[in-house]
């Protein structure tokens, strides 16, 4: 038996060590398990990351520990729905031709370093040369249109200009995931708050906004839950107005129930929908855009009343539809050139009317030597 020497002894000792050290932290769950399938386990796009510090890019979980069960989860971290696709695309093909076709999902949200306690279904990933579904396809046609037109940097900076909250046209928490989307019919929402803690507040931003002078003071711009959903109950659209903050949601971190801490007296609302309906003879396009406002006392608990319409445009395009046309999952709406182009139309003509408003007529909204900000005496809330 070869003897080995102390000195070779306490190398081997400190090489071990010094190995361990560099051995990363592995949340419970993630170790491997002597052969078992693990609920969860994190992916890193570059493997030479796996084990440091980094968030992981995304997540496989398995919460029934089943084999040919595991499902991918990435986390858009911010970028739109294409882009990530886009820049992601070839690491999204190896995950899905190791896992399976519709075993890769895309979601809302931010990468984590620990695993996620729930999951929603979210996007499923279409790999490269597989066929989209014509839902898939209408949506990406839709979006590319919704973008170019009604939130573009163009558009956006005259919204500004005009104090009206901007179309966030690839933020999803904005957008109504509820409407259908497909050959017979399109119900596309998207919404958007700007909220203030005062009057005087809201006409400095308005002045500030038309003689291009900025601020340092800071307003709340936001989407609100509920807005859109068919399960339960909506959110009444000033929630942010009322004095009932119930401080934060434990999980997550939260407003909950919506409430907000600060006392918002002034909310303005924006809200961009398509309505799209196939009939026998034609496709009709309905596409709408629309403001609303509110204020109230810095004194009163809530927003009587709600808020009121402010601005309202609605443009319609009908298109008689060709001889003998059909639509399917390989030929949709939106690959027809005169569908397509009667959406165009309307995009580009409400487009026109937005650009021709004028930022005098929001000073005069936020004109506070028109309104009360202070409870007269005598009267009641």
């Amino acid at each position: 038996m070869k003897q080995i020497l102390k000195k070779d002894l306490l190398n081997l000792i400190i090489e071990s060590n010094e190995e361990m050290g560099e051995m990363a932290y592995k949340p419970k769950g993630t170790q491997d398990s002597g052969g078992r399938i693990r609920k969860f386990k994190p992916i890193y796009k570059d493997s030479d990351n796996g084990g440091t510090d980094q968030d992981p890019d995304g997540w496989i979980l398995n919460p029934n520990q089943i084999e040919g069960e595991d499902k991918a989860y990435f986390f858009l971290h911010g970028q739109d729905l294409d882009s990530f696709i886009e820049e992601n695309r070839e690491f999204l093909d190896g995950i899905a031709n190791k896992l399976g076709q519709d075993r890769v999902c895309i979601q809302d949200g931010n990468r984590t370093k620990c695993q996620p306690r729930s999951l929603k279904t979210g996007t499923q990933y279409v790999p490269s040369g597989n066929k989209m579904s014509s839902e898939t396809k209408i949506k990406r046609s839709l979006n590319s249109l919704v973008e170019e037109y009604m939130a573009s940097p163009e558009i956006s900076e005259k919204l500004s200009k005009l104090s009206i909250p901007e179309i966030r046209a690839r933020d999803r928490k904005h957008i109504d995931r509820y409407g259908k989307i497909n050959n017979n019919r399109i119900q596309y929402g998207t919404h958007t708050f700007n909220s203030y803690e005062s009057s005087q507040q809201f006409l400095k931003f308005v002045t500030a906004r038309i003689t291009g002078k900025e601020t340092p003071e800071e307003f709340k711009s936001y989407h609100l839950a509920r807005q859109f959903n068919q399960n339960y109950r909506n959110w009444e659209e000033t929630k942010k107005n009322s004095k009932q903050y119930m401080g934060q949601t434990p999980s997550y971190m939260l407003d909950a129930y919506g409430f907000d801490e600060a006392n918002l007296d002034v909310t303005v609302r924006t809200d961009f929908k398509i309505n799209g309906v196939l009939t026998n003879e034609e496709y009709v396009w309905t596409v709408k855009f629309m403001t609303k406002f509110g204020r109230k006392l810095k004194e009163d608990r809530y927003l009587p009343g709600g808020l009121d319409l402010d601005k309202e445009f609605t443009i319609t395009k009908r298109v008689p539809l060709e001889a003998g046309e059909e639509f399917n999952e390989e030929h949709t709406i939106m690959d027809s050139f005169s569908i397509k182009s009667g959406l165009i139309e309307a995009l580009d003509e409400l487009k026109g009317k937005i650009m021709e408003l004028r930022p005098i007529e929001t000073l005069k909204l936020a004109n506070v030597k028109k309104y009360d900000i202070t409870k007269k005496v005598g009267t009641r809330n």
